[in-house]
């Protein structure tokens, strides 16, 4: 079975750890997996990356802003960490949204 997930983290070499948010859905076979069967340390065999949505350095005075919904902050998250591990010296404004306050929790 496969899922797509976004990276909540920034691995520049092989052996740094992968981190990624997956929200346990009702009857969602592979988030329910992950969050009861999953321990960390195991492996797990993952895809190359398939998205764009990444830190572009050049400018590191210019601000950023981010928006994101629900576990939508996963790749944001990764993109905040980029940008400050290259030296972003630029206001960082992240906004998250969700349809319910219980879907913040």
């Amino acid at each position: 079975m496969s899922r797509f997930y976004s990276l909540a983290s920034v691995p520049r070499l092989h052996h740094e750890d992968i981190h990624i948010h997956v929200r346990r859905m009702p009857y969602g076979a592979v988030s329910g997996w992950i969050h009861e069967t999953l321990r960390a340390g195991e492996a797990v065999d993952i895809s190359e990356s398939l998205g764009e949505c990444s830190y572009l350095p050049g400018h590191p005075e210019q601000g950023l802003l981010l928006m994101g919904t629900g576990c939508g902050l996963a790749p944001l998250y990764g993109i905040i960490l980029d940008a400050l591990t290259r030296g972003h010296q630029g206001a960082v404004r992240l906004y998250h949204a969700a349809s319910t306050r219980r879907a913040c929790i």
